[in-house]
């Protein structure tokens, strides 16, 4: 079996949720499934990726002209190098006009249709001349939460039968870290001491971090050694919204105590989530909220919107609260990070929960969709 993966998330997308799970799937999948030939779509051949054990994987950079939408390139290569399946795992985005062979496309969300105003026009112009047809071409869509697949049904004449949901997995590099080993990665290569409030997850307007900022100046009041701390991207297109959150910190005279680290090296994520006394996650929309179980494996009190999608990945595991509610944002967090009653029985809770989201399930599942076509 032959089977070909677009790669931009590895290649072109790190730091933000799409560009971890590429790189978490393809290391899973051949880790656990070794035996086709696997051919990945590689746009950058400076980055080099260590994937699972596979010994049967090649590179293959075909020069997509994905600005214009071209992927004539890939059906060409499909169609000459006899390729059984085709894997598009970002969002249908380069899955080709003309059907090839075995399509099969991971959704991860629909916030271009769902809200088109938190996307900017590029994307959703991409977004909507692309995606209706990769949902036509694939024999198999993916989704990443039953959230996701009602929203998908809702917007799309789509079979329920061709629609699966196979949540994704939390890496196995997220487990606690002690004390020690945190204070050294974050001091000497982040600049961060002391005691902290996390939010992980690029700069974006639809995560209500304005809110955040405006509810942690209550907590500052009361604790001025506390610090909040952003990782994820905040340049390009997220920078008119980081500056804008850096001059409400500078007008709430708290811009020394509010950190924006950008984008930092993967592998020290599980030292930020096992220091933060909380982690955050405000948003109102996420097609798969995978920040909270990367912080609920490393034992880390997840506070978070109370929205559907939320509820179904964390059900009672964390604390829910209105994003509009000033006064309950305050108190709530304040609790996650100071109460030990509350934080040991959250602990608890979400370390239960976490147990659901195992990267091997996941490629179980996927194996399976591979196979139904053999």
């Amino acid at each position: 079996m032959k089977i070909c993966i677009d790669s931009l998330g590895v290649t072109q997308l790190r730091g933000t949720g799409m560009g971890t799970y590429t790189h978490e799937f393809l290391n899973s999948l051949m880790e656990m499934y070794p035996q086709p030939k696997y051919e990945l779509l590689w746009d950058n051949p400076q980055f080099e990726l260590k994937v699972g054990k596979s010994n049967k994987v090649s590179f293959v950079n075909l020069n997509i002209n994905r600005k214009e939408n071209d992927y004539s390139n890939i059906e060409k290569h499909i169609e000459d190098n006899k390729i059984d399946i085709y894997h598009c795992p970002n969002n249908g985005l380069s899955v080709p006009e003309n059907k090839s062979c075995h399509y099969v496309t991971t959704v991860h969300d629909l916030l271009p249709i769902i809200n088109s105003s938190y996307v900017d026009e590029k994307y959703r112009e991409k977004f909507s001349k692309v995606f209706a047809n990769a949902m036509k071409n694939s024999d198999k869509i993916i989704t990443v939460s039953e959230f996701l697949k009602e929203q998908l049904k809702n917007n799309f004449d789509i079979a329920e039968k061709k629609i699966e949901v196979i949540y994704p997995g939390c890496s196995q590099i997220f487990k606690v870290k002690n004390e020690e080993s945190c204070n050294n990665i974050l001091r000497s290569k982040y600049g961060v001491n002391g005691d902290y409030i996390l939010h992980v997850g690029s700069i974006h307007i639809r995560k209500n971090l304005d809110k955040l900022i405006r509810a942690f100046k209550d907590i500052y009041s009361v604790n001025k050694e506390l610090k909040l701390v952003f990782v994820g991207k905040n340049d390009g297109k997220r920078r008119e919204y980081y500056l804008k959150l850096k001059s409400i910190a500078e007008e709430l005279n708290i811009g020394e105590a509010v950190l924006f680290l950008g984008t930092v090296d993967y592998n020290d994520m599980p030292y930020f989530y096992s220091k933060a006394k909380c982690v955050v996650n405000l948003s109102k929309y996420e097609g798969f909220p995978m920040v909270a179980i990367e912080a609920m494996n490393c034992d880390t009190p997840v506070v978070w919107n109370r929205q559907s999608f939320f509820k179904e990945v964390l059900g009672s595991a964390g604390l829910s609260v209105d994003a509009n509610d000033k006064e309950e944002l305050v108190d709530t967090i304040s609790e996650a990070a100071f109460n030990n009653d509350i934080r040991e029985g959250l602990i608890k809770k979400q370390r239960e929960q976490g147990e659901k989201y195992k990267w091997e399930k996941n490629i179980i599942k996927t194996i399976r969709i591979y196979e139904e076509f053999f």
